[in-house]
């Protein structure tokens, strides 16, 4: 349009310069090939013939060009009738769903995702959103397939990006295994990524992967409160310490227990699980000694029952060791079943005979009666041993005064 405007306006130009001129007498002469003559024509006339001539031209190779041009133009338009329609699959499938049509949203995701892809668009956002709405419809297979393409044409930061999404839903799904996996790699390209870190938190604890929950845990501490920072450390500070599969030597076990911090160490429930793990793995005689100087340091009757259910120990020494203890707790029901107890397994059956029967003067329980009645029977009294059974068993016992196994049983027992 501007052109044509300045094309006219040359033409004015012209018209008013030829008026006014015309009185000239110029003129130019053209040869003429055809019959070997001059044509004459005035000047004016030549210019004005001439630049509607150049004008036409013009017109002629602007049409060429437009001609020649024309597929490389449809080609255009044709991809952006392409775009419009992926943004519109995308904007479809993301509103199907979000009200939760998913077979909708995966086909118009899907459609929109490789219609990008064709355009050299990212993709990264069709795949990952057709992905979760596959897995909605426990269509594992696809799920992974989309992935597999939101990572094949994403770039580096997208691909982090798709990857965590893959994690997210595999944990989602309690699928924690592969989901370690691809999260352990993406914190070590993102250590601080708080995300990756909860989620992988989440997976050592479902997965029982204790010393890694604890070392990843040190990495949320900042972002947690300290009340719950203190129950999660608790937490995985029993579960290793419960983990026999994993902590076979008693310097494996040390190192573990040197691991906790201090006050969590001191923590009697944290000190019995320490105890009942050396147990559990065969150090019965270095659980001793730990329960025996905290014995001698504090008067907790907790701590001599464990140390009654210890195994794998000397129990005449044991034996001797409760004896001396023994006024430190005058008149202990629980102390007195504890003493019996060792002395039945040291085999002094008499001892163990006199100290169930005072402790059951003073307090009954199911335990003690049935322990009376192990001692009668060792003792080659099995009728009283019947009495004393059958009364463990009547249910009408107080059992206040003992807390139960505080160490764990044995894991095949006779």
């Amino acid at each position: 349009m501007i052109r044509t405007l300045i094309v006219l306006i040359i033409l004015s130009l012209c018209v008013i310069v030829g008026y006014n001129i015309q009185t000239l007498p110029a003129y130019v002469r053209i040869y003429n090939n055809l019959n070997n003559s001059f044509i004459e024509t005035p000047f004016i006339s030549w210019i004005i013939f001439s630049l509607i001539g150049a004008y036409i031209i013009l017109i002629v190779l602007k049409i060429l060009w437009l001609i020649w041009r024309s597929p490389k133009l449809f080609s255009r338009n044709a991809a952006r009738r392409k775009e419009y329609k992926a943004h519109r699959l995308l904007e479809q499938g993301l509103s199907a769903l979000t009200a939760g049509d998913y077979h909708k949203a995966e086909k118009k995701l899907a459609k929109g995702g490789h219609l990008a892809d064709e355009l050299g668009q990212p993709s990264v956002i069709y795949f990952e959103n057709a992905a979760i709405a596959a897995d909605k419809q426990n269509a594992n297979q696809r799920r992974d397939e989309y992935f597999l393409l939101g990572r094949k044409h994403a770039e580096k930061k997208e691909q982090k990006l798709t990857s965590l999404t893959e994690a997210e839903i595999l944990v989602n799904n309690h699928d924690y295994v592969p989901a370690i996996k691809i999260l352990e790699e993406l914190r070590h390209k993102e250590p601080r990524n708080l995300k990756i870190l909860e989620l992988l938190d989440t997976c050592y604890y479902k997965t029982q992967h204790w010393e890694s929950a604890w070392q990843n845990l040190t990495k949320l501490r900042h972002n947690l409160s300290p009340d719950e920072f203190e129950k999660r450390q608790k937490k995985y500070a029993r579960g290793m310490l419960k983990d026999t599969s994993a902590i076979e030597t008693y310097e494996q076990l040390q190192t573990a227990w040197k691991q906790l911090p201090a006050d969590i160490r001191g923590e009697k429930e944290m000190l019995l699980q320490y105890i009942s793990s050396l147990v559990e793995n065969g150090h019965g005689e270095e659980a001793e000694k730990i329960l025996i100087q905290q014995i001698k340091s504090q008067s907790d009757i907790d701590l001599i029952q464990a140390y009654s259910q210890l195994r794998g120990i000397n129990f005449s020494k044991a034996l001797n060791n409760i004896q001396h203890w023994e006024s430190q707790y005058p008149g202990n029901a629980t102390f007195l079943y504890c003493k019996a107890l060792i002395a039945y397994r040291a085999k002094e059956y008499d001892i163990a005979a006199h100290a169930i029967e005072a402790s059951l003067k003073l307090q009954s329980s199911t335990e003690g009666f049935a322990l009376w009645g192990a001692i009668l029977e060792a003792k080659q009294q099995p009728e009283a041993a019947l009495v004393a059974y059958r009364q463990s068993v009547a249910g009408q016992i107080d059992n206040n005064g003992l807390t139960g196994e505080l160490l764990l049983p044995p894991a095949h027992s006779a």
